[in-house]
């Protein structure tokens, strides 16, 4: 069976340049939502991370050639790898979850949020992500200029009627996912 989604059928990514506020924003809609709501969060990280301490077992472990590393106990659990995991072992994982949220991806057709630091970002990344899913804009300022939107290329003229967030919106960008997912999550 073949599943349209990458991680989870409900399933949204907030994207942009570094600094824009994405994990800001992300731990915020987390702790709004979290009481409620089941959410697993996913970070796509294009450099190199390190998540294991030198010195401790499982970084050993890995050193010494383990491909996958699994850590758990009673409460808490870690897989650490460095080869390409399937994206079917991730969809299991995340299951039973009532939604995921993912952090960077602009280049799939996950539906998405792009962050912006500064309106100006927004003609530089529309072009550098996959504007397929594209839900919205979130930004420090607290509308979107009307200069800024006849800027966009006239390819992009769906984008111009997405709806614009402030980043400290938390309220209604978390109505926003809920409204995209209440429809499919079953409690």
């Amino acid at each position: 069976m073949i599943n349209n989604y990458l991680y989870h059928p409900k399933e949204i990514s907030f994207c942009g340049y570094s600094g824009s506020g994405k994990t800001t924003l992300i731990c915020t809609i987390l702790d709004e939502l979290n009481s409620e709501y089941k959410i697993g969060y996913i970070k796509h990280d294009a450099h190199n991370f390190q998540m294991d301490k030198p010195g401790k077992d499982t970084y050993e472990a890995r050193k010494s050639g383990a491909n996958t590393v699994f850590i758990s106990n009673e409460s808490e659990y870690a897989l650490l790898g460095n080869s390409p995991i399937s994206q079917e072992i991730i969809k299991r994982i995340f299951q039973d979850f009532d939604f995921v949220i993912a952090e960077g991806h602009k280049r799939t057709p996950l539906p998405k949020i792009l962050m912006l630091n500064d309106q100006e970002d927004i003609i530089a990344l529309i072009e550098s992500i996959n504007i397929e899913g594209l839900l919205g804009f979130c930004g420090k300022e607290s509308f979107l200029e009307p200069t800024i939107l006849k800027k966009i290329p006239n390819n992009y003229n769906s984008l111009k009627s997405l709806p614009y967030f402030q980043r400290d919106d938390i309220k209604n960008i978390s109505r926003f996912i809920l409204k995209k997912f209440q429809p499919l999550i079953t409690k």
